[in-house]
């Protein structure tokens, strides 16, 4: 097992990588469900996406594993996806119509969702920068390393 950790800069583009993912799959679902459920989806595959790996962490040759070691588990990636996640799912039942927010209400409505997960964002990468880790993985008792090149 490798113990070298995986450096923001990658992490982040990791994260960029699984984003469009589960943008792409909402979107796709949307010509077949109605947009919250599709929303849910996309968000539900990005928030558990660090169990058995995403692509972006494919792409960059990352791991998810628990602090202790060993794979990260189904509950740790939920955990550590949480925050992101929330405010898309808010995001998606205020623009479908869901909430039957209208007008300007719903104008508010998106843009104050849109700043909760801006702050969210925001306040996972400080920490992400600063320490290594994000909220997320302190949460879910994670780490996310350089994945071990196998030899021959």
């Amino acid at each position: 097992m490798s113990d070298v950790p995986a450096g923001a800069g990658v992490r982040i583009a990791a994260k960029l990588i699984d984003a469009v993912v589960a943008g792409v799959t909402s979107a796709g679902f949307t010509a077949l469900l109605p947009v919250p459920l599709a929303t849910l989806i996309g968000t539900g595959w990005f928030m558990l996406s660090d169990w058995g790996g995403s692509p972006g962490k494919w792409l960059f040759g990352l791991e998810t594993v628990m602090e202790p070691g060993g794979p990260a588990t189904l509950v740790a990636s939920l955990k550590r996806n949480l925050l992101l996640g929330i405010p898309t799912i808010g995001r998606a039942l205020v623009v479908s119509g869901w909430t039957q927010a209208t007008g300007d209400e719903a104008r508010w409505d998106r843009a104050f969702i849109s700043l909760v997960g801006l702050g969210v964002t925001v306040s996972e990468l400080s920490g992400l920068l600063r320490s290594g880790r994000r909220f997320g993985d302190r949460f879910g008792g994670t780490v996310v390393r350089r994945r071990e090149r196998a030899t021959r």
